[in-house]
């Protein structure tokens, strides 16, 4: 017997771990009910946080000066459309030959959570509309 898919219209996902800072887990979990989002629907959310990111104007100066402490991350699953996850390959290529420092996967993450976070309490950096 041969088994046959339709084919899909969306392009695969890609499911990876990243660190969060601790005391950020919370105010995410607000954010995202605040939002519409369940707990399941994290990596949604962070889907739709990463695209809010790429949208500012030189955000690579955003993720070349983030910064974590040691120690106080937690390790969270995500998975991402396939498209989010190349333009995060290409936000840390364009920060190490912008800014010439190297940054990984969970630091641009990082810094779209912390977008919009303040982008819900009105301190945000406005987007290119």
């Amino acid at each position: 017997m041969v088994k046959l898919k339709l084919p899909t219209t969306q392009a695969a996902s890609r499911r990876s771990t990243v660190r969060i800072p601790i005391a950020m887990l919370p105010r995410m979990a607000i954010d995202m009910e605040k939002s519409g989002f369940n707990k399941k629907q994290q990596s949604k959310w962070l889907n739709q946080a990463l695209n809010e990111l790429f949208k500012i104007p030189d955000y690579t100066d955003l993720i070349a000066e983030e910064f974590i402490t040691a120690g106080t991350t937690k390790s969270v699953s995500i998975t991402l459309p396939a498209d989010t996850e190349q333009n995060v390959i290409d936000a840390i290529k364009a920060v190490s030959q912008i800014e010439k420092i190297d940054k990984d996967k969970s630091a641009v993450i990082r810094v779209a959570i912390i977008q919009r976070l303040l982008r819900t309490e009105g301190k945000a950096l406005r987007m290119d509309e």
